[in-house]
Protein backbone atom coordinates (compact mmCIF):
# COMPACT_ATOMS: atom_id res chain seq x y z
CA UNK A 1 0.00 0.00 0.00
CA UNK A 2 1.42 3.55 -1.10
CA UNK A 3 1.29 6.55 1.03
CA UNK A 4 -1.19 8.09 -0.63
CA UNK A 5 -3.58 4.98 -0.42
CA UNK A 6 -6.24 4.97 2.31
CA UNK A 7 -5.73 8.18 3.91
CA UNK A 8 -7.61 11.70 4.20
CA UNK A 9 -6.50 15.20 1.65
CA UNK A 10 -5.97 18.79 3.01
CA UNK A 11 -8.74 21.65 3.33
CA UNK A 12 -8.16 24.12 0.61
CA UNK A 13 -6.19 26.86 0.87
CA UNK A 14 -3.36 24.95 3.35
CA UNK A 15 -0.18 26.54 3.67
CA UNK A 16 2.18 24.31 5.25
CA UNK A 17 6.34 25.26 5.80
CA UNK A 18 8.61 23.01 6.96
CA UNK A 19 10.84 26.14 7.91
CA UNK A 20 10.50 24.98 11.93
CA UNK A 21 11.16 21.14 11.19
CA UNK A 22 13.95 19.53 12.57
CA UNK A 23 16.72 18.80 10.43
CA UNK A 24 16.56 15.46 8.94
CA UNK A 25 19.70 13.03 7.93
CA UNK A 26 20.77 12.95 4.49
CA UNK A 27 18.65 10.67 1.77
CA UNK A 28 19.84 8.85 -0.52
CA UNK A 29 19.59 10.87 -3.77
CA UNK A 30 17.29 9.23 -6.58
CA UNK A 31 18.94 8.13 -9.43
CA UNK A 32 18.78 10.76 -12.41
CA UNK A 33 19.67 13.67 -10.30
CA UNK A 34 17.63 16.58 -8.43
CA UNK A 35 15.40 17.05 -11.79
CA UNK A 36 13.69 13.58 -11.08
CA UNK A 37 10.14 13.71 -9.96
CA UNK A 38 9.96 10.42 -7.39
CA UNK A 39 7.02 8.90 -6.94
CA UNK A 40 6.14 8.15 -3.72
CA UNK A 41 5.84 4.75 -4.76
CA UNK A 42 9.79 4.39 -5.12
CA UNK A 43 10.53 7.15 -2.65
CA UNK A 44 14.17 7.79 -1.52
CA UNK A 45 15.08 6.15 2.10
CA UNK A 46 17.28 8.44 4.51
CA UNK A 47 20.28 7.36 5.31
CA UNK A 48 21.54 7.37 9.05
CA UNK A 49 23.72 10.24 11.36
CA UNK A 50 27.12 11.52 9.46
CA UNK A 51 30.41 9.99 10.25
CA UNK A 52 31.53 12.17 12.91
CA UNK A 53 35.27 11.65 11.32
CA UNK A 54 34.08 14.04 8.57
CA UNK A 55 32.85 17.11 10.50
CA UNK A 56 34.74 20.55 10.26
CA UNK A 57 35.68 23.17 12.81
CA UNK A 58 33.97 26.29 12.76
CA UNK A 59 35.55 28.10 9.22
CA UNK A 60 34.49 30.43 6.82
CA UNK A 61 32.65 28.16 5.38
CA UNK A 62 30.42 27.28 8.24
CA UNK A 63 29.82 30.61 8.48
CA UNK A 64 28.86 30.79 4.60
CA UNK A 65 26.01 27.66 5.88
CA UNK A 66 24.72 30.12 8.58
CA UNK A 67 24.46 33.03 6.10
CA UNK A 68 22.71 30.74 3.53
CA UNK A 69 20.50 29.30 6.30
CA UNK A 70 19.42 32.72 7.34
CA UNK A 71 19.03 33.76 3.70
CA UNK A 72 16.47 30.96 3.48
CA UNK A 73 13.85 32.98 5.60
CA UNK A 74 12.73 30.07 7.48
CA UNK A 75 13.99 30.23 10.90
CA UNK A 76 13.90 31.97 13.84
CA UNK A 77 17.62 33.01 15.61
CA UNK A 78 17.41 30.62 18.18
CA UNK A 79 16.22 27.99 16.03
CA UNK A 80 18.93 28.29 13.79
CA UNK A 81 21.80 28.46 16.74
CA UNK A 82 19.90 24.88 17.73
CA UNK A 83 20.28 23.39 14.03
CA UNK A 84 23.61 24.44 13.71
CA UNK A 85 24.51 23.03 17.45
CA UNK A 86 22.73 20.16 18.13
CA UNK A 87 21.62 18.96 14.56
CA UNK A 88 23.32 19.89 11.10
CA UNK A 89 26.75 19.65 13.47
CA UNK A 90 27.58 16.87 16.29
CA UNK A 91 26.70 18.12 19.79
CA UNK A 92 29.83 20.35 21.28
CA UNK A 93 31.85 20.88 17.80
CA UNK A 94 30.86 24.46 17.34
CA UNK A 95 30.84 26.88 20.35
CA UNK A 96 27.25 28.05 20.71
CA UNK A 97 28.60 31.62 21.88
CA UNK A 98 30.07 31.58 18.15
CA UNK A 99 27.28 30.57 16.29
CA UNK A 100 24.96 33.18 18.28
CA UNK A 101 27.42 35.88 17.68
CA UNK A 102 28.06 34.80 14.04
CA UNK A 103 23.83 34.65 13.33
CA UNK A 104 23.40 37.96 14.94
CA UNK A 105 26.06 39.43 13.01
CA UNK A 106 24.79 37.71 9.82
CA UNK A 107 20.89 38.61 10.66
CA UNK A 108 21.82 42.49 10.91
CA UNK A 109 23.66 42.92 8.02
CA UNK A 110 20.72 40.68 5.76
CA UNK A 111 18.06 42.94 7.32
CA UNK A 112 20.10 45.99 6.33
CA UNK A 113 20.38 44.40 2.75
CA UNK A 114 16.47 44.13 2.82
CA UNK A 115 16.08 47.79 2.74
CA UNK A 116 16.91 48.00 -0.51
CA UNK A 117 14.95 45.40 -1.61
CA UNK A 118 12.17 45.50 -3.99
CA UNK A 119 8.61 46.04 -2.14
CA UNK A 120 7.69 42.50 -4.37
CA UNK A 121 10.19 39.45 -4.45
CA UNK A 122 10.34 36.91 -6.35
CA UNK A 123 9.96 34.85 -3.20
CA UNK A 124 6.47 36.97 -2.22
CA UNK A 125 5.26 36.16 -6.39
CA UNK A 126 6.55 32.36 -5.29
CA UNK A 127 3.93 32.30 -2.87
CA UNK A 128 1.07 33.54 -4.43
CA UNK A 129 1.90 30.87 -6.82
CA UNK A 130 1.37 27.98 -4.10
CA UNK A 131 -1.39 30.18 -2.63
CA UNK A 132 -3.21 30.23 -5.83
CA UNK A 133 -2.80 26.31 -6.22
CA UNK A 134 -4.09 25.57 -2.99
CA UNK A 135 -7.31 27.36 -3.82
CA UNK A 136 -7.49 25.30 -6.88
CA UNK A 137 -7.29 22.04 -5.46
CA UNK A 138 -3.66 21.09 -5.74
CA UNK A 139 -1.67 21.00 -2.20
CA UNK A 140 1.17 23.30 -2.60
CA UNK A 141 3.35 23.24 0.36
CA UNK A 142 6.59 25.30 0.92
CA UNK A 143 10.43 23.79 2.47
CA UNK A 144 8.09 20.29 2.91
CA UNK A 145 10.81 18.59 4.67
CA UNK A 146 14.22 17.48 3.89
CA UNK A 147 14.25 15.49 1.01
CA UNK A 148 11.33 14.43 -1.75
CA UNK A 149 10.24 11.38 1.29
CA UNK A 150 9.90 13.87 3.72
CA UNK A 151 7.89 15.78 1.35
CA UNK A 152 5.20 13.40 0.45
CA UNK A 153 5.35 12.92 4.53
CA UNK A 154 4.36 16.76 4.31
CA UNK A 155 1.56 15.99 1.54
CA UNK A 156 -0.05 12.77 3.84
CA UNK A 157 -0.24 15.01 6.84
CA UNK A 158 -2.08 17.71 5.21
CA UNK A 159 -4.25 15.42 3.39
CA UNK A 160 -5.28 13.84 6.46
CA UNK A 161 -6.66 17.57 7.90
CA UNK A 162 -8.49 18.14 5.04
CA UNK A 163 -12.63 19.19 5.15
CA UNK A 164 -13.25 19.18 1.17
CA UNK A 165 -11.35 16.27 -0.02
CA UNK A 166 -13.50 15.61 -2.93
CA UNK A 167 -12.06 18.95 -4.49
CA UNK A 168 -8.41 17.77 -4.47
CA UNK A 169 -6.64 16.81 -7.23
CA UNK A 170 -3.22 16.59 -6.69
CA UNK A 171 -0.14 18.12 -4.86
CA UNK A 172 3.19 19.97 -5.23
CA UNK A 173 5.59 21.05 -3.06
CA UNK A 174 9.70 22.28 -2.97
CA UNK A 175 11.45 20.38 -0.48
CA UNK A 176 14.71 22.12 1.74
CA UNK A 177 17.46 20.60 -0.43
CA UNK A 178 16.03 22.44 -3.31
CA UNK A 179 15.85 25.88 -0.98
CA UNK A 180 19.26 25.45 -0.29
CA UNK A 181 20.34 25.26 -4.26
CA UNK A 182 17.44 28.37 -4.88
CA UNK A 183 19.44 30.46 -2.30
CA UNK A 184 22.59 29.83 -4.23
CA UNK A 185 21.09 31.38 -7.66
CA UNK A 186 20.87 27.27 -8.85
CA UNK A 187 16.95 27.57 -9.41
CA UNK A 188 13.95 25.50 -7.78
CA UNK A 189 12.61 22.56 -8.70
CA UNK A 190 8.72 21.65 -7.89
CA UNK A 191 7.69 17.78 -7.24
CA UNK A 192 3.96 17.41 -8.34
CA UNK A 193 1.19 14.40 -8.81
CA UNK A 194 -1.85 13.45 -8.70
CA UNK A 195 -3.66 11.95 -5.33
CA UNK A 196 -3.72 8.97 -6.92
CA UNK A 197 -0.24 6.81 -8.19
CA UNK A 198 -1.59 4.37 -9.83
CA UNK A 199 -2.90 7.26 -12.20
CA UNK A 200 0.67 9.44 -11.91
CA UNK A 201 1.33 9.04 -16.17
CA UNK A 202 -1.91 9.69 -16.94
CA UNK A 203 -3.30 12.67 -14.31
CA UNK A 204 0.04 13.76 -13.44
CA UNK A 205 0.69 16.18 -16.23
CA UNK A 206 -2.75 17.67 -15.79
CA UNK A 207 -1.70 18.33 -12.43
CA UNK A 208 1.57 19.57 -13.57
CA UNK A 209 -0.16 21.65 -16.18
CA UNK A 210 -1.74 23.69 -13.66
CA UNK A 211 1.54 24.74 -11.79
CA UNK A 212 3.30 25.77 -15.04
CA UNK A 213 0.49 27.86 -15.61
CA UNK A 214 0.11 29.59 -12.11
CA UNK A 215 4.29 30.02 -12.05
CA UNK A 216 3.87 31.37 -15.89
CA UNK A 217 0.67 33.50 -14.87
CA UNK A 218 3.07 35.18 -12.37
CA UNK A 219 6.28 35.60 -14.23
CA UNK A 220 8.19 32.80 -13.85
CA UNK A 221 10.27 31.21 -16.72
CA UNK A 222 9.41 27.54 -16.70
CA UNK A 223 11.37 24.78 -18.02
CA UNK A 224 9.50 21.18 -17.88
CA UNK A 225 9.39 18.13 -20.33
CA UNK A 226 5.38 17.92 -19.45
CA UNK A 227 5.59 14.60 -18.71
CA UNK A 228 5.41 13.13 -14.46
CA UNK A 229 8.71 12.13 -14.40
CA UNK A 230 10.84 15.52 -14.81
CA UNK A 231 10.00 17.81 -11.86
CA UNK A 232 9.27 21.29 -13.22
CA UNK A 233 12.39 23.95 -12.88
CA UNK A 234 12.08 27.60 -12.10
CA UNK A 235 15.25 28.79 -14.10
CA UNK A 236 15.58 32.17 -12.53
CA UNK A 237 14.74 32.86 -9.14
CA UNK A 238 16.40 35.64 -7.25
CA UNK A 239 15.50 34.75 -4.07
CA UNK A 240 14.89 37.10 -1.61
CA UNK A 241 12.83 36.72 1.54
CA UNK A 242 12.10 39.34 4.10
CA UNK A 243 12.24 37.91 7.65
Amino acid sequence: MTIFRGIALLALGFAASGCDSKAASPPVPPAGGPGVNVSPITRSIRTGPLDPSKSKKFDVEVIGEIRDCLREGCYSRDRLVEIFCEEKYLKGELDPKVVRETVDRELAALREEQKSWPKETDCDRLSQVFQALNSIGVIALENAGFDQGEGYEAVTKAMKNAREKEKISGYCFYHNQDLERAVKGQGLYVAFGPIDPEKEETAGPQVGKLVVQELERRGFKVKWNGKFNERIFIEKLDWKKRI
